[in-house]
């Protein structure tokens, strides 16, 4: 079925272009965006990406393209280059994501407070390389608890490298490995 077929080919070439980030990790000097769907801010990181005097990769997942409309201001206008955001304040669990993540994990804190009563402070990182340490490990030491959360394989993963960077700086804060 030629139908399936490109829907399969489709999918691949999607998480293909996922996991071609890692390599960039290995370049200095490099910044590495990942966007939401925001469109407020992907022009505001891109006009930054412009603006910035070292090499910026910019990544969009594709996924995202149609998913989200709004309007976006006239006047041109910065996002910091590696500055995370926190988009959900809460006390019980720090959950940190990225990109395309975050449609899911803002539906998976909503779930969790609605079911359970957990409240959960939802970070995005915004900026890969470099990423806001000083956010998630302040984040982590309010609540004791951290939820990593995005799309790539298991192995050598992004999230590798902020569990284990907050493994270092939080160990007497979390409460549990």
């Amino acid at each position: 079925d030629p139908f399936y077929i490109y829907n399969e080919l489709s999918l691949f070439f999607e998480l293909y272009q996922i996991c071609t980030i890692y390599f960039y990790f290995s370049f200095p000097f490099v910044f590495i965006t990942d966007c939401t769907s925001c469109s407020i801010l992907i022009q505001g990181l891109l006009l930054s990406a412009a603006k910035c005097k070292d090499p910026v990769i910019f990544l969009e997942p594709k996924i995202l393209y149609r998913s989200a409309v709004e309007d976006v201001p006239d006047e041109p206008y910065t996002i910091p280059l590696g500055k995370a955001e926190i988009l959900r304040t809460g006390s019980d669990v720090t959950v940190v994501g990225w990109g395309g993540q975050l449609r899911v994990l803002e539906k998976a804190c909503q779930l969790a407070f609605d079911q359970f009563g957990i409240e959960c402070e939802l970070i995005d990182l915004r900026t890969l390389l470099p990423w806001d340490t000083e956010t998630v490990i302040e984040s982590v030491n309010k609540t004791g608890k951290l939820v990593v959360s995005h799309e790539a394989p298991i192995t050598c993963g992004f999230g590798a490298e902020v569990v284990s960077r907050v493994q270092e700086e939080c160990f007497l804060s979390l409460e549990a490995p």
